[in-house]
């Protein structure tokens, strides 16, 4: 029986030996409005907490602006340089629809990163409240998503937890992937330890479930579920545990989503190849996906 650890609010991480996360936390850090960290960010607001730490607003007194601190706070060298990973790998790409990370540190035995502070909610907030979306609605945040996927891709990065919670609307419509905590690099191995198992349940792709090597198509993947989640409001597997949901996707098809909501047969179409259970199966790149997307409101 694999042992399994929540390791950033339901990012799982899943092992036949010690879990990568499973080591004791420190405790929480809990920073209140007006306190200075490391010299120089006085904090405004907490805006995020996880397993694994805390993210907050703040202002960088050095260079007088807003930006978001996420700081990590959980005991382990795993953890530890896969923070650092995140640093590396998301400054590898620029691009609008992606987060901008600007540096990393640590203060005391607290890592922290700080990162372009994008006001306005989370992809998971909008569809908890809007979903069923729109077409629409749901091209123009699909496109948006895609693009920063694409250029995450073309630097040669891939995601491998794309869901979301990861992923910002702005306050005027801006869409910003973030969080590169579990990224790799296309051209290297998984980072995981054999039959280790690293993501979301119910946004992982089946390769990742069975601890296999994730690449651009598991983003794609990934996609497909958000996808389908905005427009239908719900998701193409269910189940009673953290396992069972991830394990739903290697053992049964997605549910077909006009039986969820009605909406376009193409859409429908779309969405059921990015979930197809092979990598071969799914668009062979983003951009594919991206076009499908537009055509869908004749762009």
């Amino acid at each position: 029986m694999q042992a399994v650890t929540v390791a950033d609010d339901d990012t799982l991480v899943a092992g036949t030996g010690t879990p990568a996360m499973a080591r004791t936390a420190a405790a929480l850090v809990s920073l209140a409005p007006g306190e200075r960290f490391a010299g120089r960010y006085e904090i405004q607001q907490q805006i995020g907490r996880g397993g694994m730490g805390a993210v907050y607003r703040v202002r960088d007194r050095q260079l007088d602006e807003v930006v978001a601190l996420k700081l990590l706070t959980l005991e382990s060298p795993r953890a530890q340089e896969r923070f650092r990973s995140e640093v590396k790998l998301a400054r590898r790409v620029t691009h609008p629809n992606v987060a901008r990370t600007h540096d990393f540190g640590k203060h005391g035995s607290i890592p922290f990163l700080t990162m372009e502070y994008v006001p306005g909610t989370t992809l998971e907030r909008l569809i908890e409240d809007q979903a069923p979306m729109p077409l629409r609605s749901l091209v123009d945040l699909g496109t948006q998503i895609t693009a920063g996927l694409a250029a995450a891709h073309a630097a040669g990065v891939v995601h491998r937890d794309l869901k979301p919670a990861n992923v910002l609307v702005g306050e005027k419509g801006r869409v910003v992937i973030t969080d590169f905590g579990i990224a790799r690099t296309l051209n290297q191995d998984s980072g995981t330890q054999p039959h280790e198992v690293m993501g979301t349940p119910h946004y992982m792709a089946p390769e990742q479930v069975l601890g296999r090597v994730a690449d651009a198509r598991s983003d794609l993947y990934a996609m497909g579920v958000i996808l389908y989640e905005m427009a239908t409001g719900a998701l193409p597997f269910e189940g009673d545990s953290v396992l069972s949901v991830a394990l739903a996707r290697v053992q049964a098809c997605p549910v077909d989503p006009r039986e969820r909501h009605p909406i376009d047969d193409r859409l429908a179409s779309l969405l059921m190849r990015c979930l197809a259970r092979e990598p071969e199966g799914r668009w062979s790149a983003v951009t594919e996906l991206q076009q499908a997307l537009r055509a869908l409101v004749g762009e």
